[in-house]
Protein backbone atom coordinates (compact mmCIF):
# COMPACT_ATOMS: atom_id res chain seq x y z
CA UNK A 1 0.00 0.00 0.00
CA UNK A 2 1.42 3.44 -0.94
CA UNK A 3 1.34 4.81 2.60
CA UNK A 4 3.04 8.17 2.01
CA UNK A 5 0.79 9.04 -0.92
CA UNK A 6 -2.30 8.07 1.06
CA UNK A 7 -1.21 10.19 4.04
CA UNK A 8 -0.47 13.18 1.82
CA UNK A 9 -3.75 12.78 -0.05
CA UNK A 10 -5.63 12.57 3.25
CA UNK A 11 -3.96 15.80 4.36
CA UNK A 12 -5.01 17.38 1.07
CA UNK A 13 -8.52 15.96 1.49
CA UNK A 14 -8.81 17.70 4.87
CA UNK A 15 -7.59 20.97 3.34
CA UNK A 16 -10.04 20.71 0.45
CA UNK A 17 -12.96 19.80 2.75
CA UNK A 18 -12.42 22.79 5.05
CA UNK A 19 -11.97 25.05 2.01
CA UNK A 20 -15.28 23.71 0.63
CA UNK A 21 -17.11 24.55 3.85
CA UNK A 22 -15.55 28.02 3.95
CA UNK A 23 -16.94 28.67 0.46
CA UNK A 24 -20.40 27.62 1.64
CA UNK A 25 -20.07 29.89 4.66
CA UNK A 26 -19.14 32.83 2.46
CA UNK A 27 -21.89 32.00 -0.05
CA UNK A 28 -24.49 32.08 2.72
CA UNK A 29 -23.16 35.15 4.47
CA UNK A 30 -21.86 37.54 1.81
CA UNK A 31 -23.44 41.00 1.99
CA UNK A 32 -23.12 44.34 0.27
CA UNK A 33 -23.01 45.73 -3.26
CA UNK A 34 -21.20 42.67 -4.65
CA UNK A 35 -23.75 40.25 -3.13
CA UNK A 36 -25.28 38.99 -6.38
CA UNK A 37 -21.92 38.54 -8.08
CA UNK A 38 -20.16 36.85 -5.16
CA UNK A 39 -23.14 34.77 -4.03
CA UNK A 40 -23.19 33.12 -7.46
CA UNK A 41 -19.38 32.84 -7.69
CA UNK A 42 -19.03 31.22 -4.27
CA UNK A 43 -21.76 28.72 -5.19
CA UNK A 44 -19.98 27.91 -8.44
CA UNK A 45 -16.75 27.41 -6.52
CA UNK A 46 -18.19 25.24 -3.74
CA UNK A 47 -19.97 23.07 -6.30
CA UNK A 48 -16.64 22.42 -8.03
CA UNK A 49 -14.97 21.98 -4.66
CA UNK A 50 -17.43 19.24 -3.65
CA UNK A 51 -16.40 17.30 -6.75
CA UNK A 52 -12.74 17.80 -5.87
CA UNK A 53 -13.26 16.51 -2.34
CA UNK A 54 -14.97 13.43 -3.74
CA UNK A 55 -12.25 12.83 -6.35
CA UNK A 56 -9.45 12.98 -3.77
CA UNK A 57 -11.34 10.68 -1.38
CA UNK A 58 -12.02 8.18 -4.14
CA UNK A 59 -8.35 8.22 -5.16
CA UNK A 60 -7.39 7.38 -1.58
CA UNK A 61 -9.82 4.44 -1.70
CA UNK A 62 -8.41 3.30 -5.05
CA UNK A 63 -4.92 3.27 -3.52
CA UNK A 64 -6.19 1.03 -0.70
CA UNK A 65 -6.50 3.69 1.97
CA UNK A 66 -9.30 5.05 4.11
CA UNK A 67 -10.15 8.69 3.48
CA UNK A 68 -10.70 11.00 6.40
CA UNK A 69 -14.42 11.54 6.56
CA UNK A 70 -15.51 13.27 9.74
CA UNK A 71 -15.59 16.98 10.43
CA UNK A 72 -13.30 16.43 13.40
CA UNK A 73 -10.75 14.62 11.25
CA UNK A 74 -10.88 17.39 8.67
CA UNK A 75 -10.55 20.20 11.20
CA UNK A 76 -7.75 18.48 13.10
CA UNK A 77 -5.71 17.85 9.94
CA UNK A 78 -6.44 20.86 7.74
CA UNK A 79 -3.93 23.61 7.08
CA UNK A 80 -6.83 25.73 5.80
CA UNK A 81 -8.51 27.32 8.79
CA UNK A 82 -12.20 27.82 9.37
CA UNK A 83 -13.53 31.35 9.26
CA UNK A 84 -15.69 31.81 12.34
CA UNK A 85 -16.24 35.49 11.67
CA UNK A 86 -18.19 36.91 8.74
CA UNK A 87 -15.76 39.26 7.02
CA UNK A 88 -16.79 41.91 4.52
CA UNK A 89 -17.03 40.76 0.91
CA UNK A 90 -13.60 42.02 -0.16
CA UNK A 91 -11.92 40.23 2.76
CA UNK A 92 -13.83 37.04 1.86
CA UNK A 93 -12.44 37.20 -1.66
CA UNK A 94 -8.92 37.92 -0.41
CA UNK A 95 -9.10 35.00 2.03
CA UNK A 96 -10.36 32.59 -0.63
CA UNK A 97 -7.60 33.78 -2.97
CA UNK A 98 -5.00 33.17 -0.26
CA UNK A 99 -6.45 29.73 0.47
CA UNK A 100 -6.30 28.88 -3.23
CA UNK A 101 -2.66 29.92 -3.42
CA UNK A 102 -1.90 27.71 -0.43
CA UNK A 103 -3.87 24.81 -1.93
CA UNK A 104 -1.86 25.04 -5.16
CA UNK A 105 1.30 24.61 -3.11
CA UNK A 106 -0.17 21.68 -1.18
CA UNK A 107 -1.40 20.00 -4.38
CA UNK A 108 1.96 20.41 -6.07
CA UNK A 109 3.77 18.87 -3.08
CA UNK A 110 1.55 15.78 -3.20
CA UNK A 111 2.02 15.68 -6.97
CA UNK A 112 5.79 15.36 -6.53
CA UNK A 113 5.35 12.30 -4.33
CA UNK A 114 2.94 10.74 -6.81
CA UNK A 115 5.27 11.50 -9.70
CA UNK A 116 8.25 9.90 -7.90
CA UNK A 117 6.09 6.81 -7.37
CA UNK A 118 5.10 6.63 -11.04
CA UNK A 119 1.45 7.14 -10.08
CA UNK A 120 0.23 8.84 -13.25
CA UNK A 121 -3.44 8.62 -12.24
CA UNK A 122 -2.83 10.66 -9.09
CA UNK A 123 -0.56 13.06 -11.01
CA UNK A 124 -3.34 13.68 -13.56
CA UNK A 125 -5.91 14.26 -10.81
CA UNK A 126 -3.62 16.72 -9.06
CA UNK A 127 -2.72 18.52 -12.30
CA UNK A 128 -6.42 19.15 -12.93
CA UNK A 129 -6.93 20.30 -9.34
CA UNK A 130 -3.94 22.65 -9.44
CA UNK A 131 -5.08 24.14 -12.75
CA UNK A 132 -8.57 24.79 -11.38
CA UNK A 133 -7.22 26.41 -8.21
CA UNK A 134 -4.76 28.56 -10.15
CA UNK A 135 -7.50 29.80 -12.47
CA UNK A 136 -9.84 30.60 -9.59
CA UNK A 137 -7.04 32.44 -7.74
CA UNK A 138 -6.27 34.48 -10.86
CA UNK A 139 -9.93 35.46 -11.26
CA UNK A 140 -10.17 36.53 -7.62
CA UNK A 141 -6.93 38.52 -7.92
CA UNK A 142 -8.44 40.28 -10.95
CA UNK A 143 -11.65 41.00 -9.03
CA UNK A 144 -9.64 42.51 -6.16
CA UNK A 145 -7.57 44.82 -8.41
Amino acid sequence: MPTQRIEELNQLLADEAVYYQKLRNFHWNVRGPAFFQLHVKFEEMYTASALNVDAVAERILALGGRPKSTLKEFLDASRIKEQAEVPVAEKMVAEVRDNLNALVGYVNAVRKTAEKSGDDTTVNLLDDLSQQHEQDAWMLRAWLS
